[in-house]
């Protein structure tokens, strides 16, 4: 049961924290100088809740952000996020979209092992020059398999 030893201290802004009831939950607050729910500390489970009407910065000017979880979610309707250089190193990155659009001046991917695509139609598209360096190339098909050109050389 939650009991109010401390005062509740005020800000010269008008900022609130205390130790109050919210609903089935005793909890640690902090409201702005309108009352608005900014911190919530669930005293029973340690969750931590910050909230924002509107925009809300995180900036650490000298050094960095870490956030460590056991799981991390966002939700948004859009995500932008700018880096000089971004790095990711994960055991498994799965993406699933409606559209993948990929924009660069170049693209390198390596593979040590298996480099797979799967699609019901595969389009390659060049301006110039397609090439396909391998020791070996094999082309499979159920059913035709056409070259046209002005030129086609075999050998």
């Amino acid at each position: 049961m939650l009991t109010t030893t401390r005062p509740t201290l005020r800000a010269r802004s008008g900022h609130t924290a205390q130790r109050e009831r919210l609903g089935d939950l005793d909890a640690l607050t902090l409201r702005d100088g309108a009352g608005r729910l900014l911190l919530t500390v669930d005293e029973a489970t340690g969750r931590v809740v910050l909230e924002s009407t509107g925009d809300l910065a995180l900036r650490a000017t000298g050094g960095s952000v870490t956030v460590q979880a056991e799981r991390f979610c966002v939700e948004a309707t859009t995500i932008d996020l700018r880096a000089r250089r971004m790095r990711q190193r994960v055991g498994v990155l799965e993406t699933r979209a409606k559209r993948i659009l990929e924009r660069a001046t170049d693209v390198y991917r390596e593979a040590e092992e298996l480099a797979q695509l799967r699609a019901k139609d595969i389009r390659h598209v060049a301006t110039d020059t397609i090439r396909a360096l391998a020791q070996r190339v094999r082309v499979k098909a159920r059913e035709d398999v056409k070259l046209k050109g002005e030129q086609i050389h075999l050998g």
